[in-house]
């Protein structure tokens, strides 16, 4: 049987990269807009834990 574009590990590879992305670019927004503390919280969490799954992927594939 062969892997579709719909497979687990295919899609989540991209999924996490837009993850990272939406946290980086909410992080900078909230501190240039001066937000709440919980915003750049919230936002450093997801870059932090979408940084460390792409991270954990690329090491278990090499």
């Amino acid at each position: 049987m062969t892997d579709t574009p719909t497979s687990g590990p295919q899609l989540l590879r991209p999924l996490l990269w837009v993850l990272l992305t939406i946290g980086m670019i909410g992080n900078a927004a909230a501190s240039l807009f001066g937000d709440a503390l919980a915003l750049h919280l919230g936002f450093g969490a997801l870059t932090a834990v979408s940084g460390i799954a792409l991270a954990a992927q690329y090491l278990r594939r090499h």
